[in-house]
């Protein structure tokens, strides 16, 4: 029943004492020709006479309740408020025997749980890389127990050895859960991998683990190992991987290798196919299944473009050296600095910063006229060039007054023509840029990578032929740097060209289907006979997984003998249930004096045409743009039930992570946890503490 006027005068009577109004006794039920929601939100109606307001914005309608009616109203119901005072007052009341104090020390303890605050404190040790002996601190245990008076050794640990053992116990534990994740994947187990030196000087190896999620469909990374090697050699790494693959109980679930194109993963991969051969009688190919990361790629065609014609002035061993001068407070040496000031602009841009950040005092100055410091090239880390080269051109008048004031720069001072070239430079390399950033990220895959080489190419190309054209010593430096990394690409291309499961996750990708790799073999004029033979080859990669799909299968089919005992009996190629005819319908059949039936009771009819499978189907689509996620894409209802086993494949291809640079981000935060101080960490600590951290920012990432 809604509230007349003078419901609601009383009921304001009521309330002066509590100052609370509820904005619920203020609304009226909709009339029948009102709606009662607006985009699925409740529609309020004032209950006042003559108003007709109404609102389904709760904000806008208790405003209108103060402005119109002058009533200030709460959101929260004032009758809890009252019900929660009674009963706070009511126990008080019931413990005359005992002082507050002690119900406080009652209701401090009931606050406390000791697994729950060990867990909590485990993953801030980790997650935070703070030093074990943190919990020695007297001024943590102070900060605790200014929260909770009673929390004392029984509950925090006390020594560094306790909160190690916590850790270890957190990480077992984790790890079990990862065993069951991995074990029931949706796809292959994908592995990355790459080789650290430790700050401690301890030497690395990072095994990273990719697939498909089963409860989710989502794709995953996980780092399933920091472990200590040997050495740098293919077998070396071996040896480890093949523990860790066996600790989790994956070795016949391995899907393909990522990593860079050092020669010893190429022996890692042999070796991983002669003991999945021998061991499982496996078919593992180490070619196909070898996947180049493809940052490296395009960073070395970078330093191809960059150090072109430089080896004569400027050596192998002086490039090298060149990356060790990051450091902060590195000694300037001068007859490296001319050595490197051959190299044209950049070598005289690369001792500028160097010179900068090689003195507290000449980077406060340089800072306090730019307000930011310029980033040092490393010729490893990738991009490294171009953001300095960027940030260089931003500050430029930043820069040339500062070495306008320093003698010692007097030969590194950059002129017009020299910010030209690195503005050249610097639009050279964006696109190098703008690729490695594509390709990064867990949601990235292999699809792109050889459209990614194809417009690199296109690029490069362009660049070469511009040049070509002019006459000058700047555009002879730009066709040598060109025609350089357009080589270098070309051995990455046709190596990357050839590679099946490349081509197979470009098709797979819906937007390209076999549209690109048409169209990019007309315009390489590739021979009609050569196109059909590599149409094939795919085609046959799909026929192979398929019956290798159909073969598990057969393996899950109940038995003859259960197939009997529910009564049924399937007929052979179909999936339905038999069923004997009666005399009645053979008679019926036999009655039916239509042509068609007497011709096909002649003839024993026609077998209708055999309808395209999976792939012909996928491949005859049309192309779907703005595909965001591929997983996604493939899992759609639609799609699993039009390619029941093709969707499982883009499963497999599309969770191959194309760059190994997740190993390089566990590096990254490997050096933070062993910092100077902490340089007598073991290697089994480091390795538990890094793997929980992982394992523990990927969930709440997700």
């Amino acid at each position: 029943m809604d509230p007349t006027n003078t419901d609601i005068d009383t009921l304001c009577e009521e309330a002066e004492n509590l100052d609370l109004l509820n904005w619920q006794d203020f609304t009226r039920s909709p009339l029948e020709d009102e709606p009662l929601r607006i985009n699925k939100r409740v529609v309020r109606y004032c209950a006042f006479d003559g108003c007709d307001y109404s609102s389904h914005v709760l904000t806008n309608f208790r405003g209108h309740l103060l402005k119109k009616h002058q009533i200030q109203t709460t959101t929260t119901t004032p009758s809890a408020r009252r019900l929660g005072a009674q009963q706070l007052e009511e126990i008080w009341q019931q413990a005359e025997a005992r002082t507050k104090q002690e119900i406080q020390t009652v209701a401090f303890e009931q606050y406390l749980d000791k697994k729950v605050v060990q867990q909590c404190l485990v993953r801030l040790v980790v997650q935070e890389r703070l030093a074990l002996s943190f919990v020695e601190a007297p001024s943590f245990h102070a900060f605790c127990q200014s929260l909770n008076p009673l929390v004392d050794s029984n509950i925090l640990p006390t020594s560094h050895s306790t909160i190690r053992t916590a850790i270890q116990s957190h990480w077992y534990e984790e790890k079990l859960i990862l065993q069951r994740e991995i074990q029931t994947a949706l796809s292959k187990i994908h592995i990355s991998l790459d080789i650290w030196t430790s700050p401690n000087r301890l030497l690395f190896i990072a095994i990273l683990g990719h697939f498909v999620r089963q409860s989710d469909g989502t794709r995953r990374k996980n780092l399933l190992a920091l472990r200590q090697v040997a050495g740098h050699s293919g077998d070396e790494q071996f040896t480890v991987l093949r523990t860790v693959l066996e600790e989790y109980e994956i070795s016949q679930d391995l899907g393909v290798i990522t990593g860079d194109n050092a020669t010893t993963n190429d022996t890692l991969c042999r070796t991983i196919s002669k003991w999945q051969s021998t061991t499982f009688k496996l078919k593992w190919e180490p070619d196909s299944q070898r996947i180049r990361c493809l940052g490296h790629i395009l960073n070395l065609i970078a330093q191809a473009f960059l150090f072109a014609g430089s080896s004569e002035h400027c050596p192998e061993e002086v490039l090298q050296s060149i990356d060790l001068e990051e450091a902060d407070g590195a000694e300037v040496d001068v007859v490296r600095r001319n050595t490197v000031r051959t190299i044209g602009p950049m070598g005289k841009l690369h001792n500028i910063v160097v010179f900068i950040r090689g003195s507290g005092i000449r980077t406060k100055e340089f800072v306090s006229q730019a307000h930011r410091m310029i980033p040092l090239d490393n010729r490893t880390r990738w991009n490294s060039w171009y953001y300095m080269i960027s940030t260089a051109i931003d500050l430029e008048m930043h820069v040339d007054f500062f070495v306008k004031n320093q003698p010692d720069l007097k030969q590194d001072s950059l002129d017009s023509e020299d910010w030209e070239i690195l503005r050249t430079i610097k639009s050279f390399l964006k696109i190098f840029k703008d690729l490695t950033l594509e390709s990064e990220g867990n949601s990235k895959n292999l699809a792109n990578a050889l459209p990614s080489l194809w417009l690199l190419q296109r690029h490069i190309t362009a660049f070469v032929e511009k040049h070509k054209q002019g006459t000058s010593n700047f555009d002879f430096d730009c066709l040598v740097r060109g025609e350089t990394a357009l080589s270098t690409l070309n051995k990455w291309w046709n190596l990357l060209w050839k590679h099946p499961t490349y081509q197979m996750a470009t098709i797979l990708h819906p937007f390209y289907r076999t549209n690109w790799l048409d169209t990019i073999m007309q315009i390489l004029r590739i021979s009609a006979k050569e196109q059909k033979a590599k149409k094939e080859s795919l085609k046959k990669i799909w026929l192979e997984y398929l019956a290798k799909h159909q073969k598990l299968s057969c393996n899950d089919q109940p038995s003859t003998g259960q197939a009997k005992e529910k009564g049924q009996q399937k007929e052979h190629g179909k999936g339905e249930t038999r069923k004997r005819r009666t005399t009645a319908q053979i008679t019926k059949e036999l009655e039916d004096r239509s042509v068609e039936a007497m011709t096909e009771r002649m003839f024993g009819g026609w077998a209708s045409a055999e309808a395209p499978d999976e792939w012909e189907s996928y491949l005859l689509g049309a192309s779907s743009k703005n595909v965001k996620n591929l997983l996604s894409w493939w899992q759609d209802d639609v799609r699993r039930a039009e390619f029941p086993v093709l969707h499982l494949l883009a499963l497999e291809i599309h969770s191959i992570p194309p760059m190994s640079d997740e190993p390089e981000r566990v590096f990254s935060g490997g050096r933070r946890t062993v910092s100077w101080e902490r340089s007598s960490l073991n290697a089994e600590t480091i390795e538990v503490i890094e793997c929980l951290h992982h394992w523990l920012n990927e969930r709440y990432k997700s």
